[in-house]
């Protein structure tokens, strides 16, 4: 595989994950399970696709994971290209719209606390609650633009698969 065909970019990157997964030795499966994703995936991706995931890797990686899991379930996706839906299926004649999204921690008093290793603690439900309907929320936004875009139509099928992890 050149280069070019790599899914990771060297230089800086804002995401800690993206770092950790492309230079640390301890991540050498990781870092070769996302490049085998990749190689399927590069067709369908948008063209910024590898310069945002410097930014924001989990969500990249899960539109990457999930449009290759499909793919291997013989679903046909499409590239629709940079203006639409993460990814895009025609399946007996019905268009079927689907966006990725995998909500990070957010900030503030709602954010998702981290964890800290060797103590129990509960799980923090309200705000994990909050974090996934506002993913939804942002998602139920971004189909009402593509709508008035025309890009997706009343009788299309309409899909925010949410990574909660």
């Amino acid at each position: 595989m050149n280069t070019k065909d790599k899914f990771f970019l060297q230089g800086s990157a804002q995401d800690p994950a993206y770092k950790n997964v492309r230079d640390s030795v301890n991540f050498t499966d990781a870092r070769m399970f996302v490049e085998e994703l990749w190689t399927d995936y590069e067709p369908l991706a948008d063209t910024h696709f590898k310069v945002d995931a410097k930014a924001h890797f989990v969500q990249r990686f899960w539109e990457m994971y999930l449009g290759v899991t499909l793919q291997q379930h013989r679903y046909k996706l499409n590239n629709y290209g940079d203006k639409g839906p993460d990814l895009h299926i025609v399946s007996n004649s019905q268009k079927i719209w689907i966006e990725a999204i995998s909500p990070g921690p957010g900030s503030g008093l709602d954010a998702v606390p981290g964890f800290e290793y060797g103590e129990v603690q509960n799980e923090p439900e309200k705000e994990i609650i909050l974090r996934l309907t506002h993913a939804i929320e942002e998602k139920h936004r971004v189909y009402l633009n593509y709508s008035n875009d025309d890009i997706i139509h009343s009788n299309d099928a309409y899909i925010i698969a949410i990574n909660g992890g």
